[in-house]
């Protein structure tokens, strides 16, 4: 019997490289032509990575929370930057004001005073109203109302309707500090590592007081036509207040746990656990009147009643009678009583806003690292130092001394001004720091309203020595009112800086 042989293997054919590049294509083309639904569905995800230009790799990547909190700070710092150009360009629409209505200064003068005022009532009641809504979204819708009150003013023709609209940027204007404190302090819940933080945070009131002249004068400048001062500021304000909407704005708390969240979320708890028991017996009405009834105990408990808070707001008053002084009457002081010219008044009121802008930093950094996060030491050392800096100003006839003098009046101003906006925001609950920030932002601009009148009426009677001998009264006064505040320090949520610590360490 003869057995078959097996067939031989049949002999692989050797392909060059070139024909398995050819099949490859091929296969690929063709499931791409009859593809599968878990086919299509990667192609189309690799379509939209192509597109995106890995984006949303990106967006899987988890950003760490020292990031976040830069990112944070950077935000507010430009939206801040942003409303005060939307501000401080008043100066230079009101010659088109004029021109236009063909009215004198003193009656130009109102919509100014519309401003201050709707300021200080927007001060008082907008707290409640940051500290029951998401800060970064009320930040943007700020910018952008004051956008188009700029391009409403651009076209508006009666004195009346000026000073309505100018009143209007004032109240939303008064909600662009609240926000951007609350933002900040639930970003940077450490208060021992957070002053020097809010200081460099304080400069954006320099840096965009600084960028107007720059900016808007140039503009105007180059466009000839004085109304391009209400459009550049409208364009800032609203890009700025579209990058918060897409960047900010429900991405304001980084990714540890702060104080505010961890105190809002005990808040909660507590509510629900109490409407969990008490909802056997009574009604879902009764139980949320009860919770107001409690929130409200607890509003006058921590603000109405808040020994601090007043004492804030006398120091306060006395720092916007100083400041606003300063501001407002330094051309007219240096021209009438000093005899100097124009020139000599613009490099003053530079030299006071740079020693503004490196006392506030300054100032930061010594409430955090020699105080160990109080506020009070530094508030009362610099408030009854500038007692002495005003007596030196009015005695000095040098025109060379005269900017060395104006900044060390800033370098000592504005870190008061900074550390009241922090620290009456450190002695509350967070639930209530916007309402606190407000009550002592409104007696501030009580005191800014009492630079004006008051203070000229005095001048044309007593004179100019009179002026600042009561200017110096007032610093002194605001001094002594800071000591009680030495050794104040601020309400935090330890656990939650606990676990912050230890999820850093971790």
């Amino acid at each position: 019997m003869m057995h078959r042989q097996p067939d031989a293997a049949p002999t692989k054919r050797f392909r060059s490289p070139a024909e398995l590049k050819r099949d490859a294509t091929s296969q690929w083309l063709l499931s791409l032509a009859r593809p599968t639904p878990a086919k299509a569905r990667e192609h189309v995800r690799a379509l939209k990575v192509f597109l995106n230009l890995g984006g949303e790799r990106r967006q899987q990547r988890p950003e760490s929370s020292q990031a976040s909190r830069i990112r944070v700070f950077c935000l507010i710092y430009a939206a801040y930057v942003g409303l005060l150009i939307a501000r401080k360009n008043y100066g230079f629409w009101i010659p088109h004001a004029m021109q236009v209505l063909d009215r004198s200064k003193s009656e130009v003068a109102v919509i100014g005073s519309s401003y201050e005022m709707a300021s200080g009532a927007g001060a008082l009641l907008n707290g409640f109203i940051i500290d029951v809504v998401d800060p970064s979204l009320a930040l943007a819708c700020a910018l952008a109302a004051s956008a188009l009150v700029n391009l409403g003013l651009s076209g508006a023709r009666s004195l009346p309707l000026m000073a309505a609209l100018w009143g209007c940027n004032g109240v939303v204007q008064s909600l662009g500090w609240p926000c951007v404190s609350k933002v900040f302090l639930r970003a940077f819940p450490d208060p021992k590592g957070r002053g020097m933080w809010y200081s460099i945070l304080s400069t954006s009131q320099n840096v965009g007081a600084a960028l107007v002249p720059v900016v808007v004068a140039q503009a105007v400048a180059w466009a000839g036509d004085k109304r391009v001062a209400f459009y550049v500021p409208a364009a800032c304000a609203l890009s700025l207040s579209a990058v918060l909407l897409k960047m900010l704005w429900g991405h304001c708390e980084p990714q540890t746990t702060t104080a505010a969240a961890a105190a809002a979320a005990a808040a909660r708890a507590r509510e629900a656990a109490a409407a969990a028991a008490a909802s056997k017996s009574r009604k879902k009405s009764e139980v949320m009147a009860a919770a107001r009834a409690e929130r409200m105990r607890a509003l006058v408990h921590d603000v109405v009643l808040n020994w601090r808070l007043w004492l804030m707001g006398v120091n306060y008053f006395c720092i916007g009678v100083i400041r606003s002084s300063l501001t407002d009457w330094t051309p007219i002081y240096l021209s009438e009583h000093k005899q100097q010219p124009v020139a000599v008044a613009s490099t003053c009121l530079f030299a006071f806003e740079l020693g503004g802008f490196l006392g506030s930093m300054a100032a930061g950094r010594a409430s955090d690292s020699l105080f160990h996060g109080r506020r009070g030491p530094v508030m009362a050392l610099c408030t009854g130092t500038l007692c002495p800096a005003l007596l030196l100003l009015d005695a000095t006839t040098d025109a060379r001394a005269l900017p060395l003098v104006y900044f060390v009046l800033g370098a000592l101003c504005f870190p008061v001004h900074v550390l009241l906006g922090l620290a009456s925001r450190e002695v509350v609950s967070p639930q209530a720091s916007s309402t606190a920030g407000g009550l002592v932002k409104f007696v501030a601009q009580l005191g800014a309203s009492s630079a004006g009148y008051p203070l000229g009426l005095l001048q044309q009677r007593q004179g100019w020595k009179a002026v600042f001998g009561l200017l110096s009264s007032v610093a002194l006064t605001g001094g002594l009112f800071t000591l009680p505040l030495w050794r104040t320090v601020a309400r935090v949520d330890e656990r939650a800086i606990e676990r912050k610590h230890k999820q850093k360490g971790g």
